[in-house]
């Protein structure tokens, strides 16, 4: 009907209905307005309901928001002193690799210094074996001397005169002496250029 009349009046039906020229429709029976507002009252005492349970949910994400940001620091923090600990392991590493490289390095040239010190021992035996082999030598060079000079010293006793006899004794004497200090310095000379040698080898 209104249709009809192309929506130019306002229709009440026999429910109490209106419908407007716009085509909305309102009102109606005092039956049908009370089982709308009781309706309504339930969709409201829904919301009402659905509104609580939501605060009651948003306070629980909150506490579970709490308590994950509680543990995310406890975490962030386990994690600094986790690379703390680690740094300070890295650094220890570094220390005791540098300390033992030092110590090998040592240890290297220790072992370098024991064999210089094994070879110039060994040149020091050996110096020394052709020392005592050159003493045994001249020791007895030393002995055919002495015989010489008993001899010497006996053939010159055997001559007539006292006088003489004492005069070839003082001979006999300062050859003696003559042939034994020449005998040092030959020992000693030789001992000392050994000895000089020995140092040289050694710097």
């Amino acid at each position: 009907m209104a249709r009809r009349f192309g929506y130019s009046f306002r229709i009440v039906s026999l429910d109490g209905d209106i419908l407007s020229t716009t085509g909305s429709m309102s009102g109606g029976s005092k039956e049908k307005r009370e089982s709308g507002i009781l309706s309504r009252n339930r969709e409201i005492s829904e919301l009402e309901k659905n509104i609580a349970e939501l605060k009651e949910d948003d306070g629980t994400i909150e506490k579970n928001v709490e308590t994950l940001s509680r543990e995310l620091t406890e975490i962030i923090d386990k994690i600094s002193l986790e690379e703390s600990s680690l740094k300070d392991n890295e650094l220890i590493k570094i220390r005791d690799e540098s300390h033992l490289a030092q110590i090998e390095e040592n240890i290297k040239r220790s072992i370098a210094r024991i064999d210089m010190l094994k070879q110039e021992k060994e040149q020091l035996i050996r110096q020394e074996k052709d020392t005592f082999e050159e003493l045994s030598k001249y020791e007895n060079e030393l002995s055919k001397i002495e015989g010489d000079i008993a001899e010497k010293k006996k053939y010159c006793g055997k001559i007539s005169g006292e006088e003489q006899g004492r005069a070839v004794d003082k001979r006999c004497v300062a050859y003696r002496h003559y042939r034994l200090q020449n005998f040092g310095k030959l020992y000693f000379g030789e001992y000392r250029r050994r000895k000089r040698n020995a140092g040289e080898a050694r710097e």
